[in-house]
This record gives structure tokens, C-alpha cells and sequence, in this order.
């Protein structure tokens, strides 16, 4: 185990027995590591902030067709499915 893991390993089990030996609870515990972090001046890295993907011409073409044929599919699987229903019984 490299030093600066040995190191954290350390601090974390001094950590550990002193949040037992205090009976800390988490909303205790973490109020102390709130406060540690602000005596320590320690912040949050601010996200980084990424484009979005966008899709080319094509791909939206195709994305469109395939809602459009889609929908026309089930419509006509809805309507068969409905006809067939109603109709069904009555012999022509």
C-alpha cells in the first residue's frame, strides 16, 4: 500500500474511533465534516460542463421517418384490432 494510502487508511480509522467513542450520530458526523471542510477552506470542484450531442440532418431524418411509420403502424394495428372487435361477429 503505497504511503499516502497508509496515510488515509490512518485518518480514517482515528476517525472512525472517535465517531464511536463520541456515540455521533450521522447528522452529527456530518456537521463536523461540514465544519472541517469549511475551517479547511475545501470546496466542491465546480462540474464540468459539457455540449450536448447534437444529431446531424440524417439522423434526424431517419429518427422522424421511424416516429412517422411507427405511428402509422399502430394506428392501423389499432384499428384492425378494433374493427375486428366490432365486427367480428356479424357475417357478411
Amino acid at each position: 500500500m503505497p504511503s499516502s494510502e497508509k496515510a488515509k487508511s490512518q485518518v480514517v480509522a482515528q476517525l472512525v474511533r472517535l465517531a464511536r467513542k463520541e456515540h455521533l450520530s450521522y447528522e452529527e458526523f456530518s456537521s463536523i465534516c461540514r465544519q472541517a471542510r469549511k475551517k479547511l477552506e475545501l470546496h466542491k470542484p465546480k462540474r464540468e460542463q459539457r455540449l450536448p450531442h447534437l444529431l446531424t440532418s440524417e439522423e434526424l431524418g431517419r429518427f422522424f421517418r421511424a416516429v412517422r411509420e411507427g405511428a402509422a403502424s399502430s394506428m392501423r394495428s389499432c384499428l384492425n384490432c378494433c374493427s375486428s372487435q366490432r365486427f367480428g361477429s356479424v357475417s357478411w
